[in-house]
C-alpha cells in the first residue's frame, strides 16, 4: 500500500517519462500504481464512442466533463444511466468495474487524461477509498 493518499497520475509517452520515476516520486512501488485507461476494466467507455454518446472531434475541457459525468451515472446506475448505454453488454462492463473496484482501494491510479481537467480515474479514485459502509 502507498503511504500517502491516493491520487491520480498522467501516464506519458513522452521520452523519460517512466513509472518508476513516478513511484518515486509517490514513495512507493510501481504495484501501488494501477492504469484504469482503455483496455481495463475500468476504462471510461464513453471516451471510445460507445453507446449513446459518441465522442466527436477533440475532447476539449467541457466535453471531457461531460463524459466523466456520464461514466459517473453510468457505473453507479445514477438516475438517466439507462439513456446513456444499455444492454447486456453495458451490464457486463458495469459488473466487471464494481467487482474489480477492491483492487483500487488506496492505490495511485494513472491514466492519460491531463491532470488539470476532468477524468474517470477521479470517480475511481472516489469510489475506491470511500469509508467501507457495506452498501457498495
Amino acid at each position: 500500500m502507498t503511504a500517502r493518499t491516493p491520487e491520480r497520475i498522467q501516464r506519458r509517452r513522452t521520452k523519460g517519462w517512466s513509472l518508476e520515476t513516478e513511484a518515486e516520486r509517490l514513495g512507493c512501488t510501481v504495484r501501488d500504481i494501477v492504469y484504469v485507461g482503455r483496455g481495463t476494466p475500468w476504462g471510461n467507455p464513453f471516451l471510445t464512442g460507445v453507446g449513446s454518446v459518441p465522442a466527436p472531434g477533440p475532447l476539449t475541457p467541457a466535453l471531457r466533463a461531460r463524459l466523466v459525468e456520464h461514466y459517473r451515472t453510468w457505473l453507479l446506475k445514477e438516475p438517466g444511466h439507462e439513456t446513456l448505454w444499455a444492454g447486456p453488454d453495458a451490464d457486463r462492463c458495469r459488473e466487471t468495474a464494481l467487482e474489480a473496484l477492491g483492487r483500487l482501494r488506496g492505490k495511485h491510479l494513472s491514466c492519460y487524461c491531463p491532470l488539470d481537467g476532468p477524468c474517470h480515474a477521479d470517480v475511481l479514485l472516489d469510489l475506491a477509498n470511500r469509508p467501507d459502509t457495506g452498501d457498495r
